[in-house]
């Protein structure tokens, strides 16, 4: 009787791999969970199992600079650089110059403010409201966390 709970536990332990293992692992209708901004992202901004979509940096939120034309200042010149790989971009967002991307207060974070209302000879308004698919974007990787993946 000394050996029982020893036993049931690891009887227990078992059962609930099997349980696991048999649903796929951490799979759910063949989509994989993962929690906000734990996960290497999809590329897509799309719902991952758990109700909430997750951003990429390399394929949601870096295509976004070249596409609303912030490359065109922000290239080599000095000043925030959104040119070259995702790592230094994602430096320059998040090392920098900490106010650039805020995951505290996220709506604050430099990267949403200076182009939805434009800083002459800095930046130019490329936001037309915070409605702004592109801004919901940036914004939503940033609420999650603002993982480089």
């Amino acid at each position: 009787m000394k050996n029982f709970p020893k036993i049931c536990v690891v009887g227990i332990i078992s059962a609930v791999l099997i349980v696991f293992a048999s649903m796929g692992c951490g799979s759910k209708g063949g989509t994989k969970i993962m929690m906000p901004g734990t996960g290497t992202g999809t590329g897509t901004g799309t719902d991952t199992g758990t109700g909430t979509a997750t951003m990429s940096f390399a394929t949601d939120i870096v295509p976004i600079f070249a596409a609303k034309g912030c490359t065109a200042c922000h290239g080599t010149s000095g000043g925030l650089t959104l040119t070259g790989t995702n790592q230094e971009i994602y430096d320059e967002l998040t090392v920098e110059n900490p106010a650039r991307v805020n995951t505290g207060t996220p709506d604050q974070s430099l990267v949403l403010t200076a182009p939805l209302v434009g800083q002459p000879g800095s930046c130019d308004k490329v936001f037309t409201d915070t409605s702004d698919a592109d801004y919901q974007k940036i914004l939503q990787w940033i609420t999650e966390g603002a993982q480089n993946n």
